[in-house]
């Protein structure tokens, strides 16, 4: 099972995290566990393109599990959230179409 979170803090500072393997198919041939890491390493990827909008942020890959801390300058809050929230409908998406393999925890808004 995979699991994703996404949490959105009101300071628009946010984390992401994914773990774990689907099991919907043998291993290097699964294609939920690609699809989630695909949407997970665009997230990052993103972000990384996106640096000069950013006061901080760092992510860790150890052992099957994705971390990512992002804390975005107050004039690019609106912008990136608009893009975190878009990865959550993605995740959220995958998560419909194979539930038994994945699940996704948060709402993508800020609290």
């Amino acid at each position: 099972m995979i699991e994703v979170r996404f949490r959105v803090f009101k300071t628009g500072d946010f984390k992401f995290s994914c773990k774990g393997h689907a099991g919907a198919g043998e291993r290097g041939h699964d294609l939920v566990c690609a699809a989630a890491s695909a949407l997970a390493y665009g997230l990052i990827e993103n972000l990384e393109q996106s640096e000069e909008m950013l006061l901080e942020g760092h992510y860790t890959e150890d052992d099957g599990v994705l971390k990512a801390e992002f804390k975005p300058k107050a004039e690019f809050v609106p912008s990136l959230m608009l893009l975190f929230r878009a990865k959550f409908n993605e995740f959220k998406a995958l998560e419909r179409g194979h539930e038994d393999y994945i699940k996704v925890f948060g709402n993508g808004d800020a609290r």
